[in-house]
């Protein structure tokens, strides 16, 4: 009989053993899946990742395209601003040069007026 007992504590042993060995087969099976699904969400976050570093490389190339742009434009009205001091400052000169020559021409009538009083004068005188 305890040979029967050694087969049936044997026998025991060895359902218990299948048993474990196949609780440990599942939890190696979980443990893949597990595994799979850790690659699979790691591989979408560094695709994730490598996407939000294209955009920003291409949101700081537009921004300093867009400053590039507003420095030129800024510098375009500059540009401009100073043309239009600089025409302006000609135009003054020009008028300044007219109010000139005009003083000059009515200092010159002024001069002939007076002569021709002092001729008129003159001419007044002798007739009496």
């Amino acid at each position: 009989m305890a040979t029967i007992g050694v087969r049936i504590s044997l026998g025991a042993q060895r359902d218990d053993l299948e048993d474990m060995r196949a609780a440990v087969l599942q939890f190696g099976g979980q443990i893949t899946n597990m595994a799979a699904g850790v690659s699979k969400a790691l591989a979408q976050i560094t695709r994730e990742k490598e996407e939000l570093e294209q955009q920003n490389a291409l949101l700081k190339t537009s921004l300093t395209n867009r400053e590039g742009v507003k420095d030129s434009a800024i510098r375009e009205a500059v540009s401009a601003k100073e043309a239009e001091v600089s025409r302006l400052k000609g135009e003054i000169d020009r008028l300044r040069a007219a109010v000139s020559a005009q003083r000059s021409s009515e200092t010159e009538r002024s001069n002939e007026l007076s002569e021709l009083q002092r001729q008129l004068f003159e001419a007044k005188t002798e007739a009496r």
